[in-house]
């Protein structure tokens, strides 16, 4: 017959160790599983017992630890001037941020050029300057979105 959860209700198979779900550890009658110290224990009715500061929201979000002292936690790190896992540094970000300010302004010519492969006209002279501005107001706005996802803060600890 096979075994639940304790925590989340999973079935559990005969020779597992943990949930397959929530990576709680399976305790066996009469046999210590591994890092069973650090569970929460059930009630008084044997249901689970929800702990905000140490379970996972959703049983099947992801494996939770729980925490002898929740104070043990570090505040992260986080930071646009230090290099992280997913960031450039500095000099990345200067360098793409160049590189978007660059492609905006060659942007222009070739939304010109575009424009007049697929419609078979070009732009007359004296409306230039209305099309710039309309070019300006889209590719500023997405160079601006560009900006905040190179310039964002991200986490360094």
């Amino acid at each position: 017959m096979d075994d639940l959860c304790r925590v989340c209700g999973a079935r559990l198979a005969p020779d597992v160790d943990w949930c397959g779900q929530c990576l709680t550890p399976v305790q066996r009658p009469g046999v210590a599983a591994p890092g069973a110290s650090q569970a929460t224990p059930p009630t008084a009715t044997g249901q689970p017992r929800f702990d905000p500061l140490h379970s996972a929201p959703n049983p099947g979000a992801g494996p939770h630890i729980a925490l002898e002292n929740p104070k043990d936690l570090k505040e992260p790190v986080m930071s646009r001037w230090r290099k992280g896992p997913t960031s450039f540094g500095p000099v990345g970000r200067v360098i793409l941020t160049l590189l978007v300010i660059a492609a905006i302004a060659i942007g222009f010519p070739l939304v010109q050029g575009a424009f007049f492969a697929f419609t078979g006209f070009m732009i007359p002279s004296e409306r230039v300057g209305l099309f710039l501005i309309m070019y300006l107001a889209v590719a500023g706005l997405i160079g601006l979105w560009v900006l905040t996802r190179i310039w964002k803060k991200v986490r360094v600890e």
